[in-house]
């Protein structure tokens, strides 16, 4: 088949920088804004309001998804929900950062309302942007080298998020005009997905209109499909794996490399910097093995190396110093393959598992399957969140033990592990290049 046109792809993976705006964001500086707003939001309360708008429109996005496939919409409907909704969630957005600065009264609720409205609006918008995914693309080598830009955009977006921010900060200005630079961005990016055109070069000769269907019996029959639940399975254990790794860094950063030291928690963002910088070297060599070897053998062998580096992890802190800092650098690039198995396979393999899906009724559920995606990831993430909190609380800080610090990247490796077993059982057929 023939190639993607490049601008066609670039259009679409554009979109990936305005997507991870918010999700790195959010985190980084919502616990910051909110400790020094003059209508602060206790921690407790904040973290809770965190949850419940996250988790809420987590759990339907399966239902976005299934809502998208029974529209029967194509690559232009998916485009444009994208491009429509990317303008209130650009607003919202930017009103979650600027409100406390006007009311004075129930701040609390007026956030959660903000920060649900929004992470629904980002929802329905990430299900959309990742349905159009599938019929953009024709074959496997097509489909890896868009995740690899998609994998780029991400990546810039979360340096400029990482970085720009800050830069913002030390100059004296506030999280506002941050947050309102960053709204900017997400939603020109996020516009930029109408360029990618509404030609399917997937699955030509396919009627426009995809099946109808009950919505009942779309949900049974994909919850029928055992590549699909195998897929689930493997991102929710793949997501609480990384999700750990990372929850884990600044423990490990403090207590075990540069225990008493001023430098370790900016040690955390040289960390991760590193192991993006990583990634975007080594994705080159990803795509020229999934184009060797395959989807599966290319998330077995980065996803080893992967555990590998989690591994090796535990083990930080050990030598004296300097060698912490070449351990540290070592273990930061090969934390690099976790990223690249994340950002670029994931959603290939699941486009694959789509197709042969579609195969004997010639009904599509896109939607719905990368919102069950969303879904898993989000529950991976909650369940690390949760696994730190009650581990460290049981054992390290009852006793004081560094033991129990090195554990955790152990329990991220196995995880890894245990994912790439269950992947192992999906049977992926493959397209000949």
């Amino acid at each position: 088949m023939p190639e993607e046109k490049v601008p066609r792809i670039l259009f679409y993976a554009l979109g990936e920088f305005g997507l991870a705006i918010p999700i790195v964001f959010i985190p980084s500086y919502v616990f910051l804004f909110f400790s020094i707003s003059e209508h602060s939001i206790p921690e407790t309360t904040l973290g809770i309001i965190l949850g419940i708008s996250t988790l809420v429109p987590g759990i339907i996005q399966p239902l976005y998804g299934l809502r998208n496939d029974l529209a029967a919409n194509s690559v232009k409907k998916l485009r444009r929900t994208v491009a429509f909704l990317s303008i209130p969630a650009g607003i919202s957005f930017l009103l979650i950062w600027v409100v406390s600065s006007v009311l004075s009264k129930h701040i609390a609720i007026v956030e959660f309302i903000l920060l649900l409205v929004f992470q629904s609006l980002f929802s329905l918008i990430t299900v959309a942007y990742y349905a159009i995914f599938p019929q953009i693309t024709s074959d496997n080598r097509n489909r890896v080298r868009g995740e690899a830009w998609q994998f780029y955009f991400s990546m810039a977006g979360t340096i400029f998020v990482s970085a720009g921010p800050a830069l913002l900060l030390y100059l004296g200005y506030g999280i506002e005009l941050a947050a309102v630079v960053s709204s900017i961005l997400m939603t020109l990016t996020l516009l930029s997905v109408i360029g990618t055109g509404d030609t399917n070069h997937s699955h030509k000769g396919m009627p426009h209109n995809i099946i109808r269907a009950d919505s009942f019996k779309r949900i049974a029959q994909a919850l029928k499909n055992r590549n699909m639940l195998l897929y689930m399975a493997t991102f929710l254990a793949f997501q609480f794996a990384i999700e750990l790794v990372l929850l884990s860094l600044g423990y490990i950063m403090n207590i075990l490399v540069f225990p008493n030291s001023s430098i370790a928690d900016s040690m955390v963002g040289v960390f991760e910097l590193v192991a993006i910088v990583a990634a975007i070297l080594l994705s080159p060599l990803m795509v020229r093995h999934v184009d060797k070897r395959g989807f599966k053998s290319s998330y077995l062998t980065f996803g080893a190396a992967f555990a590998g580096s989690s591994f090796f992890m535990s083990t930080l802190g050990l030598p004296s110093f300097p060698w912490n800092f070449l351990l540290l650098f070592t273990v930061a690039v090969s934390f690099g393959f976790g990223f690249l198995t994340l950002m670029i396979l994931p959603s290939s393999v699941l486009s694959n598992i789509i197709d042969e899906a579609a195969i004997p009724t010639g009904e599509r559920n896109d939607g719905f399957f990368f919102g069950m995606q969303g879904l898993f990831g989000i529950i991976g993430m909650s369940m690390a969140q949760f696994f730190v909190g009650i581990f460290l609380a049981f054992t390290y800080l009852k006793n004081g033990s560094s033991f129990y610090v090195r554990l955790l990247p152990v329990v991220a490796g196995v995880s890894i592990m245990a994912s790439l077993l269950i992947f192992n059982k999906i049977r992926l057929l493959e397209k000949k290049q």
